[in-house]
């Protein structure tokens, strides 16, 4: 792998990093409201971000 890679593959990982934790927080905001079924997509994405992030950095 060379540089240019290693360095788009960086950028996607604290891309999804940051998107994950931005999902994180609005879970947090929804929990306080009756809006289970956003709640549930919402968590559904972050594990999904989750996976796709443990492989990325697995191929590290």
């Amino acid at each position: 792998m060379d540089y240019d890679e290693t360095r788009h593959t960086d950028s996607e990982i604290w891309s999804l990093i940051y998107r994950t934790l931005k999902d994180i927080r609005e879970v947090r905001e929804l929990l306080c409201t009756d809006e289970l079924e956003k709640i549930f997509c919402k968590i559904k994405l972050i594990e999904k971000e989750i996976d796709i992030l443990s492989v990325l950095i697995f191929y590290l």
